[in-house]
């Protein structure tokens, strides 16, 4: 999905960034990434992979990040893909055989891991039309025995059009 030229593509393993740098760049962008290491670190255990049941086409769809303490946010064409707006709420679209699709986010989902830390996607609070951004919100459902999720991606308050920004997923 995303392309090499220009920039690293680095591993994420046991939720640490991987510091593995090739190319003639690799000085410029091993300190860059090393001294962004410690908040990507924090980050990184509340991106998940948004998987799907019941869909036709996928098994898992995107990425999705905690922005609060249940809620997750993710693209508007990722939720799409099995939610819709009916007159007056979000549901879960049709899937195979008429069934409901359903979805969840899996927290361990990297590089070569096997284990899941998975959750349910329980409700979809928000969908932006097609003329909006391309985000959704939707709530995570806890069980009382379920581990505590990771500490949510705080939003930025202002945009430093000159600072440099990492995407995880």
């Amino acid at each position: 999905i995303v392309m090499s030229h220009g920039r690293p593509v680095l591993a994420v393993a046991d939720n640490r960034v991987g510091l593995e740098f090739l190319g003639a760049d690799s000085e410029v962008w091993a300190e860059r990434i090393t001294t962004a290491s410690a908040r990507l670190n924090q980050a990184i255990p509340a991106v998940g992979r948004i998987e799907v049941n019941n869909h036709p086409d996928f098994a898992w769809l995107g990425t999705g990040w905690l922005v609060d303490t249940e809620v997750v946010v993710t693209n508007r064409h990722v939720a799409a893909e099995f939610a819709r707006r009916t007159a007056d709420a979000y549901v879960f679209r049709a899937g195979l055989n008429g069934g409901p699709m359903s979805a969840r986010i899996d927290f361990l989902e990297e590089f070569r891991r096997t284990a899941a830390l998975e959750y349910t996607l329980q409700e979809v609070l928000w969908i932006a039309p097609p003329d909006g951004p391309d985000v959704a919100f939707l709530r995570v459902r806890r069980l009382p025995t379920d581990r505590p999720l990771a500490a949510p991606i705080a939003l930025a308050s202002t945009v430093n059009v000159e600072a440099f920004v990492a995407t995880i997923g």
